[in-house]
């Protein structure tokens, strides 16, 4: 497969994969900076800002590391599905590109850079970052030590995050981890916001997955809602647009002078339906 079809494998429209066509880099070129990707990630985005059409060549580059290194994801035992899944956050992040742009490329370069190098997959509707506890943690009346194996989930762009998918997802991802790596799911999310409780109706997906979850701390430093409800942030609320019934509500609620976080919680893995 070369790449021009790993990208249209992928999931690319015909006009980005084209993009995998590019003369420029050369290939010798392009190991250098993919080289410089693994070894030094930071000088690697200080290099890609620096050339011409940076987001273009985000695309070119990430697409060839994650052809390379298919292998690699087969030899860990890991699914072809997975690989897929897992790879197509630079789908995601190319449809949101040329929807502020009209042009080939991808943003969030630094977030793609874990799951192409295999520090987060994506098992259906859900994504998974392993990470361990900083410090003692107390969940539900269970005290966590440092150090305690954790799963940061997230939820990318794409289908209605469904109930049914939500729980899919949960299980594959307590059969795909060891224990030791699960012992509690953690997000950080505007999902979890607790002033969703008065904008949604009972029985909403979104408030269904929240429930999942037992929310300790609200975070107020990113309009994270308004960017995904709406598209992008605006200064002037009285312009968001009003096609669906979230953002209708969400807009008479920040017009009203509310505001809406970021929640974070836990739940412990036996407790959610894949324990």
């Amino acid at each position: 497969m070369n790449l021009y079809e790993f990208g249209l494998w992928l999931g690319l429209p015909p006009e980005g994969a084209e993009v995998l066509r590019d003369a420029s880099p050369s290939p010798e070129e392009a190991r250098e900076l993919l080289a410089l990707f693994d070894r030094d990630e930071r000088a690697f985005f200080g290099e890609l800002r620096a050339r011409p059409h940076p987001e273009r060549l985000a695309l070119r580059l990430y697409a060839q590391y994650a052809l390379e290194r298919s292998p690699e994801w087969e030899a860990a035992g890991l699914s072809e599905q997975v690989y897929r899944d897992t790879m197509s956050d630079l789908v995601l992040w190319y449809r949101e590109y040329v929807r502020q742009k009209g042009e080939p490329g991808v943003v969030e370069w630094e977030w793609l850079a874990l799951p192409l190098k295999r520090r987060l997959v994506r098992l259906g509707r859900l994504q998974y970052q392993p990470r361990t506890l900083e410090r003692e943690t107390t969940v539900r009346g269970v005290l966590y030590p440092a150090g305690t194996g954790v799963l940061e989930v997230h939820i990318p762009a794409g289908d209605a995050l469904l109930p049914r998918g939500a729980d899919d997802s949960l299980r594959r991802a307590m059969a795909f981890f060891p224990p030791e790596r699960r012992a509690l799911l953690h997000c950080h999310s505007w999902l979890l916001a607790p002033e969703l409780r008065e904008l949604l109706p009972p029985g909403s997906n979104i408030l269904y997955f929240q429930s999942l979850f037992d929310v300790y701390e609200e975070d107020f430093s990113f309009r994270q809602a308004e960017e995904r409800v709406f598209g992008e942030i605006r200064d002037d609320i009285a312009s968001y647009p009003e096609r669906t019934g979230l953002q209708k509500s969400l807009k008479r609620y920040l017009l009203s002078g509310g505001k809406v976080s970021m929640g974070l919680g836990y739940v412990r893995a036996e407790l959610t339906n894949a324990g």
